[in-house]
């Protein structure tokens, strides 16, 4: 029972808790020249302090019998919807379990990890609905418009005339007979 994914929050929101934290100090001084500053230190230190919630949210790890979100198991046969993503940087993904109870998935992670994250979970949610459609509906219609969106032919494309496809098979014949590119008497060479 190995993990497939582990996720782990992102590094950028350290420099963020730091950076912002370090705007609401300057605002506290700022604040005793000019007094509307301690407006943007609240602010600022609300901010730090989103960004560090964010930063200590518990790694996710994705297995193949269920998701597990610190220490909290989530078996894929207790997931019954998977709604659309409230954001998607940090990934707020409301979940309905067969409880009827109500789990928000926060994965403070980049753009990607979070699309990747939000893949596997629709992958692994077989018994799912997914955006109100069942599982094999919902991936069926995926490629129904993926296929939409790409040309399928079956016509082969000829690059070359008839005469010249025949000229080059007829320069390959020569070449398997004589075994070389250059005729036996030619000066030329390949340095």
């Amino acid at each position: 029972m190995g993990s497939l994914v582990r996720y782990l929050p992102s590094a950028i929101y350290t420099r963020l808790t730091v950076a912002s934290a370090g705007i609401a100090i300057a605002c506290v001084f700022l604040s005793r020249i000019w007094l509307p500053a301690l407006g943007f230190t609240f602010g600022f230190a609300l901010l730090s302090l989103t960004f560090l919630c964010l930063l200590t949210r518990p790694p996710i790890e994705v297995h193949d019998s269920h998701l597990q979100v610190g220490r909290q198991w989530i078996p894929w046969e207790t997931v019954s919807h998977i709604d659309e993503p409230r954001s998607v940087v940090p990934l707020v993904l409301p979940l309905t379990l067969n409880s009827e109870r109500r789990f928000f998935l926060v994965y403070s992670g980049s753009r990607e990890s979070s699309r990747k994250l939000l893949h596997q979970i629709r992958r692994h949610a077989r018994f799912a609905l997914i955006h109100g459609l069942p599982y094999r509906q919902f991936w069926d219609e995926d490629l129904e418009a993926f296929r939409d969106r790409c040309i399928v032919t079956d016509h082969q494309w000829n690059v070359l005339s008839q005469e010249d496809e025949a000229e080059v098979e007829r320069l390959f014949r020569t070449l398997r007979k004589e075994g070389s590119l250059h005729p036996s008497g030619s000066d030329e060479s390949l340095s």
